[in-house]
């Protein structure tokens, strides 16, 4: 999976091959469905594709891959939110911020996120 990666990159960040790009980091996962690095770069390639519902399922994984991330919680109800999938983006961010009790960041987006869905805001958030 290393080749696909380093093939990959190089498509990616010096010749600005996208297609190419995700063809091999989706081959380097599946020839190695542990690695995370691969998962972020096909995150990155679909945001600024603005390929939301693909970003969301690679989210997923990684969040499957790493439970305890709060980052990929974090990430992944972002993404949610900009699918307007609400309530899955709010338990999402739930999960990051039980994961990252004291990250003021996490709450500042997951209220920001609560106040654009209507969300009652009067209840505590956990």
């Amino acid at each position: 999976s290393l080749i696909y990666m380093d093939a990959a990159n190089v498509a990616y960040l010096k010749h600005k091959q996208l297609h190419q790009a995700e063809v091999r980091f989706k081959r380097a996962a599946v020839l190695d469905p542990e690695n995370q690095r691969c998962r972020q770069r096909l995150v990155k390639l679909y945001m600024q594709q603005k390929r939301f519902a693909e970003a969301a399922e690679i989210c997923r994984q990684l969040c499957q891959l790493n439970p305890n991330s709060a980052t990929y919680h974090l990430n992944t109800g972002m993404i949610l939110a900009k699918l307007r999938r609400f309530d899955a983006a709010d338990e999402a961010m739930r999960k990051a911020a039980r994961l990252a009790p004291g990250n003021a960041s996490i709450r500042r987006v997951r209220e920001q996120l609560r106040r654009q869905a209507g969300i009652d805001l009067s209840r505590e958030i956990k």
